[in-house]
Parts: C-alpha cells; sequence; structure tokens
C-alpha cells in the first residue's frame, strides 16, 4: 500500500504534502495502485531511494520484486544516462503493466525487466551491482539475499522493504500460522546479524532494511 505504516496518519500526511507534486509517470502508477490495492512502496520511501541512488553514485542496480513499476521508477529518476536498472518480475502479467509504464517514460532504455524466479535468474546475470533491492515473496528474504549478495560490489548497498510488516514482526507470540511474519522476524535476526553486512532497519514506509557489504 501506499501509506506508511509505522508514522501516525498525522505526521504522514504532514510528510507527503511537503513531498514535490509527482510527475505524470508516478501519478499514474501511485493511481493504480490505489485503485488496484497494489503492494508499493510508500512515496517518501520512493524519494529516498531515489536519494540514495545519487548518494551512492549507483551506475547499477539490482531490484528483486518489480511489480507495476513504481520503486524501479524511483531508482531510475536518479541513475545516469550510462546506468542500468535490472529488474525481477515473477508474473508475465504484471511485467507487461510495468513495462507499459517505462514505455510511457523517458527512462525505458535504462532498465531491463527479467521474468522468472529471482533464484533461477540472479546467478545468470553479469553485473556489478552498487544498489540491492528487494521486495517481493517474504518467505524468500533469505535466499534472495543469500544469492544475490555475491552480486553487490564491497560498500555497496542492500535494501529490504517491509522488514517491520505493520509491527508484526515486535510481537515475541506469532500465531505458528502466520508463516510471513515468522520468515520476516527470521530475516530480521539473519540480516542485522550477518558478518558480511553492516546493518540497520530504517523506520520508513513498512520498515526499510539498510546495510553495507563490508
Amino acid at each position: 500500500m501506499l501509506d506508511s505504516k509505522m508514522a501516525s496518519p498525522e505526521v504522514l500526511e504532514y510528510i507527503l504534502n511537503l513531498l514535490p507534486v509527482s510527475s505524470k509517470t508516478f501519478s499514474d502508477i501511485e493511481l493504480q495502485a490505489v485503485k488496484e490495492h497494489r503492494p508499493v512502496i510508500s512515496k517518501d520511501s520512493g524519494v529516498f531511494l531515489s536519494l540514495l541512488v545519487k548518494l551512492m553514485n549507483a551506475k547499477y542496480i539490482l531490484e528483486i520484486g518489480c511489480n507495476i513499476g513504481y520503486s524501479a521508477s524511483w531508482f531510475l529518476s536518479s541513475l545516469p544516462s550510462n546506468g542500468h536498472l535490472d529488474t525481477l518480475e515473477l508474473n508475465q502479467d504484471i511485467a507487461d503493466e510495468a513495462q507499459k509504464h517505462f514505455d510511457n517514460s523517458d527512462m525505458t532504455d535504462k532498465v531491463t525487466i527479467h521474468v522468472g524466479s529471482a533464484l533461477e535468474t540472479i546467478p545468470n546475470l553479469n553485473k556489478e551491482y552498487d544498489i540491492l533491492f528487494i521486495d517481493a515473496a517474504k518467505k524468500q528474504y533469505t535466499n534472495y539475499l543469500d544469492i544475490s549478495l555475491p552480486k553487490l560490489r564491497r560498500g555497496g548497498l542492500i535494501l529490504v522493504d517491509n522488514v517491520l510488516w505493520s509491527g508484526k514482526v515486535a510481537n515475541q507470540k506469532v500465531d505458528k500460522s502466520d508463516k510471513i511474519t515468522i520468515s520476516l522476524q527470521a530475516f530480521n535476526q539473519y540480516f542485522m546479524n550477518h558478518q558480511g553486512i553492516q546493518a540497520t532497519i530504517l523506520t520508513i514506509g513498512d520498515g526499510i532494511g539498510f546495510g553495507i557489504k563490508r
């Protein structure tokens, strides 16, 4: 959803009102996300991603979980003309929707959508990435991190969305049937204690795991 889970509605509204009005590229995706209940990052999270591209002087970005292209568009908005985003999407129909948004912008030459299993696709990617963004099947987060970390350069940035899961991960008595929350709790422990990563968790949007590869 487009709303932040960690801020009060009043604080979120205040922050969002301070942000510039979305361009047509972003407003079209935002309207689709609201209308069709598509799970995309919050707008303040998107601005944060865009800023990080500039701070990192990033040229190559790997995104696991394209959906309709909202987070990808934020990355692309700051990516240099000689940069490239590889974004992975399991579902062909959803990938086609994202591609339409990219085609309607001036960013389509800087992005490639890879359709299929991320765990099968990533080993065949030959770039060394500056930023890794994970926002796909929550129960696979640990596997996604393990298989993609070797593709990230030393000093590269790792971003993982939804790690606070509406605050559910703080519950010490999670029902055993809530597999996603349990998986995210385990992932957060793994991520924060990973010897190859210096990490923290930011309370932006639904929680963003934030780390640098050692």
